[in-house]
């Protein structure tokens, strides 16, 4: 096998590894959230989350696009042997991360009271604001180093790092909310709320930190084996910091503008609901991205995994001019998202009110309905954010940029109707954001078509997995009302449910041919996902 097929079948491998930690890190983080939402109430909850729509643009414009940057940078060096760039690529980086990181910390600390009081209209929301200054500054480095060992072709460090952080989070978070929100009820209910809720965010900064010094032991351990090839590379030209910094910018800047575009519709839908409502609106949105939100982020981790492992594939490709390992990655990348989304968004849809009701203690009504009416947004911003990974791979940098833009008017329209003309209240925000994610979708996948001249598959990437989520739904549904009249536990019958229809969904997708045994393989235990499958004669 050539090296460019080598590469090119990593890319399944190495999405596995990111994938499967993706799934362990939601899984950590729905195990936490959900006494942490206990803990701090829908209120308290709704500031928690409010702080993090902040800190999550601050973290946009500080660190997200520093792993895409460095990792684009690295492969193409080191596809061509440019081992002493490749380390200047990461000193450079590094210094540039120092003095944006500071500069993103201080906005967030003295900027706390504007986007409290006047984007989100809630002053209680400060002090959990100005709790994540040190994590905006941690996140630079870590971004750093995990674009390196991406870039390096090793989802590994990433996928580690990954774990060690949720770990880490979801402990220190649970026992900092609970202490400050003790702490806080002690003065007065509103400060049991804000307390509690700057009290959740400890575990992210101490989260960062942890995954930080896992990142910079596994460098220190690599710099052996990374100074032997320096030591080959026989290339002298050295490339400027000043070069390296301009790099970065350029590949950054439209990578900041888009992900910022398609991020920042939480933090508009925010600011928007809050003035449309009288009163205090914290309880409603704490239900709704507290409970809705974090239950559909959960499959939608997967596709973040197969996008940022794709993206050094397709760079390398790109790099080569490879169309073949192009139009190859980007079809198996964009099936195997959808073969996982939609039976994901069915799921979710069939067992709404059950889950709900399993995980929380507070706002179960209206969580489940919310969830019953916006789970087919797993699907869209599943497929919407690996598209965005493929343009990006393929250096079509600020094509999602416009996308996002084009997606974002029609989101905000839709809501600005759906909350003044037809007072769907918060319902208004889960249809928009759907309407947004089906925009980029449709966006994006023209403009992989027009680019790369590909025809999407249709059948087996769409029609089969839709076909095989219909029948699973229905028999997860019969199952668990089964289950609940015989032993009227919803815990159980929610359980029971959810197992058969993994199991079902497997089968129908074998019967169906939606995924062969070549195929199989490259899913997480592939190897014993076919000996099973050999052995109930479904391949």
């Amino acid at each position: 096998m050539s090296r460019k097929k080598k590469n090119s079948s990593n890319f399944l491998v190495q999405g596995s590894i990111l994938a499967v930690a993706g799934i362990i890190v939601r899984v950590i983080g729905l195990v936490y959230r959900v006494p942490l939402q206990n803990i701090l109430g829908p209120t308290g909850a709704g500031l928690y989350t409010s702080a993090f729509n902040v800190y999550t643009i601050l973290l946009l414009l500080s660190s997200y696009s520093l792993p895409l940057a460095v990792s684009k940078m690295v492969s193409a060096r080191v596809s061509m042997g440019e081992y002493r760039n490749t380390r200047r690529v990461l000193y450079g980086a590094l210094i540039l991360a120092l003095v944006v990181g500071i500069v993103i910390a201080i906005i967030c600390f003295f900027g706390a009271g504007f986007f409290a009081r006047v984007l989100l209209k809630e002053e209680n929301a400060i002090i959990a604001i100005r709790a994540l200054t040190p994590c905006v500054f941690i996140m630079t480095f870590l971004g750093v180093f995990r674009g390196f060992f991406q870039g390096l072709g090793s989802m590994v460090p990433t996928a580690l790092s990954q774990i060690v952080e949720q770990i880490f989070n979801a402990v220190f978070s649970l026992v900092g909310a609970f202490l400050l929100a003790k702490a806080g009820a002690a003065i007065s209910k509103d400060m049991q709320a804000a307390y509690g809720a700057a009290g959740g965010t400890i575990g992210t900064t101490v989260g960062a930190l942890s995954a930080l010094i896992v990142l910079v032991f596994l460098f220190m351990a690599y710099q052996r084996n990374f100074n032997k090839l320096i030591k080959r590379d026989e290339h002298r030209k050295l490339e400027s910091y000043e070069n390296i910094a301009k790099m970065i910018f350029r590949i950054s800047l439209p990578v900041i503008l888009s992900t910022t575009v398609y991020n920042i519709s939480t933090l508009v839908d925010q600011s928007i609901y809050g003035y449309s409502v009288s009163g205090s609106y914290m309880a409603t949105w704490g239900i709704y991205s507290g409970i809705y939100l974090m239950l559909i982020n959960v499959p939608i981790a997967m596709a973040n995994a197969l996008a940022s492992s794709a993206i050094p594939t397709l760079t390398m490709a790109v790099t080569n001019r490879d169309r073949s390992a192009l139009i190859s990655e980007t079809s198996l990348t964009i099936r195997f998202t959808m073969i996982i989304a939609i039976p994901a968004s069915v799921g979710l849809m069939v067992l709404a009110h059950p889950i709900v009701n399993m995980l929380f203690s507070e706002g179960t009504e209206l969580g489940g309905s919310l969830l019953f009416c916006g789970a087919a947004a797993v699907a869209f911003f599943s497929l919407s954010t690996v598209m965005n990974g493929i343009l990006q791979g393929i250096n079509h940098m600020t094509t999602p940029v416009r996308n996002a833009c084009l997606a974002l008017i029609l989101h905000i329209a839709i809501l600005v109707l759906g909350l003044y003309a037809f007072h769907m209240d918060i319902f208004a925000v889960v249809f928009s954001n759907m309407m947004f994610g089906l925009t980029m979708c449709i966006l994006n996948g023209r403009c992989i078509a027009d680019f790369l001249q590909y025809d999407q598959e249709i059948y087996r990437t769409f029609v089969l997995p839709t076909v095989a989520a219909i029948v699973m739904g229905v028999v997860c549904y019969a199952f668990y009302s089964l289950f609940r009249l015989i032993t009227a536990s919803n815990l159980f019958s929610t359980l029971v449910a959810i197992i058969v229809a993994i199991v079902v969904y497997g089968v129908l997708l074998l019967l169906l041919h939606c995924v062969d045994e070549v195929e199989l393989y490259k899913f997480p235990m592939g190897g014993r996902l076919v000996g099973l499958a050999k052995s109930m004669r479904l391949l």
